[in-house]
Order: C-alpha cells, then structure tokens, then sequence
C-alpha cells in the first residue's frame, strides 16, 4: 500500500509539472535522482514519471532552461536503454524501461 502511494505521489508530481507548477529543472533533478539512486522502487517511479511528463520535458521550450540542455533527454534515454539490458534487474522493470523509451 505504502509503495503504491509512493508511485501517487510521483505521478501527482508529473501532473503538477504538467500545469506549470514545477519547473523543468526541478524535474531534471527528480529524473537524475531516480536514476543515480536506482533500486528497482526507482526505476519505477522513473518510468511513471517520465510516462507523465517525457513529452512535455523534451519540449523545446524545457530544454532551452534545462541545465544539460537538450541533450538532457537523450542521455537519460541512453541510460534507460543500458538499464534495460542489466540482467541483474527483475524482468518487470527492464520492460517498463523498455516501454518508457
């Protein structure tokens, strides 16, 4: 129960990025925690963010104030591939990483 309102709470923080109420820096952050921590809770809560907000934080207007630019997106799609194919993770995640790319 705990985890699945830990995965809410993730999913309320794409939302509110979504309605311009968090900036794309603040989500670069999350994004980057999620994948340095990692953890197979991370990289879930990683796939529900970016399922919510990928689009719209590969925007060329988010990627102007994104501090790694617009190249941001696509190492963070580099890295969930390299993930993908880590035996070491549970099958459910490495295909949630794979759907998120």
């Amino acid at each position: 129960m705990a985890r699945r309102r830990r995965l809410c709470h993730v999913a309320f923080m794409g939302e509110l990025y979504k309605l311009h109420m968090l900036s794309p820096t603040t989500m670069q952050e999350c994004v980057n925690s999620l994948i340095s921590t990692g953890g197979e809770e991370n990289l879930e809560w990683l796939c529900k963010l970016l399922g919510t907000i990928g689009q719209q934080l590969e925007s060329e207007k988010a990627t102007r104030i994104l501090t790694a630019g617009p190249k941001f997106m696509t190492n963070t799609l580099n890295t969930l591939k390299e993930l993908s194919n880590d035996k070491s993770l549970p099958l459910r995640i490495r295909f949630a990483l794979l759907v998120s790319f």
